[in-house]
């Protein structure tokens, strides 16, 4: 099985360098001060699956509370590709 990362997902410019620095540079840590609505979760989810299938390890992205994280994550829709944010993570990729 070979998956294409990132998934339905092409970084806009001013996330490639944020993207560059931690998957190809090997940048620990960064800080994003990005507009309301800049992309930030569906950035940080195609981080965390890329660098998820580099590391095997436990990954977590925390929310200040769970109907946040249902509404950035699991439930919201990109008005743009109509497509839910969680729907970048290939099915062949994610475990019950």
């Amino acid at each position: 099985m070979k998956v294409e990362l990132p998934y339905k997902f092409e970084p806009r410019d001013y996330q490639k360098p944020l993207f560059k620095a931690i998957v190809e540079d090997g940048v620990k840590r960064a800080a994003c001060v990005w507009h309301r609505r800049a992309g930030k979760d569906k950035t940080f989810l195609n981080i965390l699956a890329i660098m998820a299938m580099l590391t095997k390890a436990n990954y977590a992205y925390y929310f200040p509370t769970a109907v946040l994280g249902r509404k950035a994550l699991w439930d919201n829709i990109d008005a743009r590709t109509g497509l839910k944010v969680i729907d970048h993570l290939p099915s062949d990729i994610v475990e019950k």
